[in-house]
């Protein structure tokens, strides 16, 4: 019986000398968990990217920071952070998890690779709205309501990141896209009126009313062609 119990002891220490020697293995054997996102860069300040994606329904807005960051180009070289643009379709490698954070941050980026080059509707939209103003943003208004009429141009996803990118420049101001509130006379509206769109020509009218009693609404029609990937403006 002794020798029995005396077995069974001996088995148990030989078993957990087994476990622990299985825990110091080489971390850098370990897999680690990685996911990957497909985003279009919208915007970017300094090596902060923001990008939208197209691949869910609930319009959000993302963001990580590409300092440091390996980034491989569309022809398969190393490149860094400076060459991420807005327009770029890009696959994230992350942790798979998201912070809660406005916009949402990806966690644990490891490396980005360019998939593909596009027009960036959004920052062009966003530069012509505050090129309707002398200083590049709006005056005394507090909130601004942007609507978009005429022929489909911009996705939901990318109506947002205009609101954002606009919430960002302009300072102390409210920024909303096609508000479902009432909006009253006395409310500063901005209308763009989209005439014409194809995968090479863009022609759309932006009127700025500010909702002043003596102040009339202004107007300015932007035709732009496709050049080397980007709207150019005549």
């Amino acid at each position: 019986m002794r020798t029995s119990k005396w077995l069974s002891l001996m088995c148990g220490i030989a078993l957990l000398a087994q476990t622990a020697a299985c825990s110091r293995l080489d971390p850098s054997k370990a897999t680690q968990h990685t996911e990957s996102f497909e985003v279009e860069i919208v915007y970017k300040r300094n090596q902060i990217c923001y990008a939208i994606s197209n691949q869910n329904e609930n319009h959000s807005l993302y963001t990580f920071n590409a300092a440091g960051l390996p980034v491989i180009t569309k022809d398969g070289t190393k490149g860094t952070a400076s060459a991420l643009k807005p327009g770029m379709c890009v696959t994230v490698q992350y942790d798979g998890y998201m912070l809660e954070t406005y916009p949402a941050q990806f966690s644990g980026v490891t490396d980005i690779e360019v998939n593909e080059v596009r027009a960036n509707d959004v920052e062009f939209v966003a530069k012509q709205i505050s090129g309707m103003f002398p200083s590049t943003s709006p005056g005394d208004s507090s909130k601004w309501d942007i609507s978009f009429d005429g022929v489909s141009f911009l996705s939901e996803d990318e109506k947002v990141a205009v609101q954002f990118i606009l919430s960002e420049n302009w300072s102390n101001t409210n920024v909303t896209i096609d508000s479902s509130e009432n909006v009253s006379e006395n409310t500063s509206r901005i209308t763009i009126q989209v005439n014409e769109y194809s995968e090479q020509t863009l022609d759309l009218t932006i009127t700025v009313n500010t909702g002043e009693k003596d102040e009339k609404p202004s107007s300015r029609t932007i035709q732009a062609t496709l050049q080397d990937g980007a709207w150019t403006t005549d």
